[in-house]
C-alpha cells in the first residue's frame, strides 16, 4: 500500500524552513519559458505535461503539517493545473519577468504553469519550487 505522506529530506527541510522564515522569498523558484510555433497543438502539449507529471508524481508535491511536522504528499491521479491565456506578443517580456512569485509553502502545489497564446507564438511558461525539482530536472519538460 502506498503511503500518503513522506518525510522531507534534510535538504528539503532546510529549504522549507528558510522559505517559511521569509515568505516573500523567490530564491528557490525555478522559472522557465519556452517559445513554440503558433502551429503547436495545445492539446498535445497539455497531454505531454500530464504525462510528465504522471511519470514524475513528486512534481506535484504538496507540503502539509502532520503531527507538527512538515510532510510531503503527491498523487499520480491529480492532473497538473495549466492556465491558458490570449495575450499580445509584446506583453510576453513583462509576463516572463514577473512570473516568479513566492509560493505558499503549505497546502498547494509548488509549481505554476501557463500557456500564453499570441498572434505569432505559443509560450509555455512555468515556475517550480526547488524543494521539488532542480535545474537539471527542468530538462524533463524539454
Amino acid at each position: 500500500m502506498e503511503k500518503r505522506y513522506y518525510p522531507l529530506s534534510v535538504s528539503q527541510l532546510g529549504i522549507y524552513y528558510e522559505c517559511k522564515k521569509d515568505e516573500s522569498l523567490t530564491t528557490y523558484n525555478l522559472p522557465f519559458a519556452v517559445k513554440l510555433p503558433r502551429t503547436t497543438d495545445i492539446g498535445r502539449l497539455l497531454g505531454a505535461v500530464c504525462a510528465v507529471f504522471a511519470a514524475h508524481p513528486s512534481l506535484g508535491t504538496v507540503i502539509e503539517t502532520v503531527e507538527g511536522r512538515p510532510m510531503q504528499r503527491y498523487s499520480v491521479s491529480e492532473n497538473p493545473v495549466v492556465g491558458r491565456h490570449r495575450v499580445q506578443e509584446e506583453d510576453m517580456d513583462r509576463i516572463k519577468r514577473d512570473y516568479a512569485r513566492p509560493f505558499a509553502m503549505e497546502g498547494s502545489p509548488l509549481y505554476r504553469m501557463d500557456i500564453y497564446e499570441t498572434e505569432a507564438n505559443i509560450h509555455f511558461v512555468y515556475d517550480i519550487h526547488h524543494i521539488v525539482s532542480d535545474g537539471t530536472s527542468n530538462t524533463v519538460f524539454l
